[in-house]
């Protein structure tokens, strides 16, 4: 049984061959967001699941909003310590005011593809971004609390040379 992976969007546009090949040996099967969707529809691969992350696998219910409210405001104390002071401390200059607005809509969608992780039940979250999601204690902290077991793309590659199911990358907390 292939297993299942949240891509961060920076692992597939630097390594889209290698995990499109791992995927079509069976051994992993890929989830990430939209934009995934449109490269992997551009690449002509069989899609049997939608891959969206955040947003296609949040489970409906009565109070899913205010959970995943909870969760995101929790996963960026996490991921990213000082998003509320940086938030607050340029609110008021113009000119720094739209690149913080896309620079804060890029950290809710890092934490939105977290939200997508947990609730999809998948078994690790695949990224380059180690200062974000693995420095500083980051990693055993989301392993600990959300059970997110976050992996690079070296991490993967050496799962796949010591198992041949790729179930649990070597060295990892």
């Amino acid at each position: 049984m292939a297993i299942t992976i949240t891509l961060d969007t920076n692992v597939f546009k630097r390594y889209k061959d290698q995990l499109k090949s791992l995927e079509k040996e069976g051994k992993i099967q890929l989830f990430g967001n939209e934009f995934l969707d449109d490269e992997f529809n551009k690449n002509s691969i069989e899609m049997k699941n939608p891959r969206v992350g955040a947003v296609g696998h949040i489970r409906v219910g009565e109070n899913m909003e205010d959970q995943n409210a909870v969760l995101q405001s929790k996963l960026l104390k996490i991921c990213f310590p000082n998003f509320e002071n940086d938030l607050k401390s340029n609110s008021n200059d113009p000119k720094s005011k739209k690149s913080n607005d896309d620079f804060h809509k890029n950290r809710k969608a890092d934490v939105n593809m977290l939200i997508g992780h947990i609730n999809g039940k998948r078994d690790y979250f695949l990224t380059l971004n180690t200062k974000d999601f693995i420095k500083n204690g980051k990693r055993e902290t989301l392993k600990e609390v959300y059970g997110i077991k976050v992996i690079t793309f070296d991490d993967l590659l050496r799962s796949e040379e010591h198992t041949s199911e790729l179930q649990s990358p070597c060295n990892l907390v």
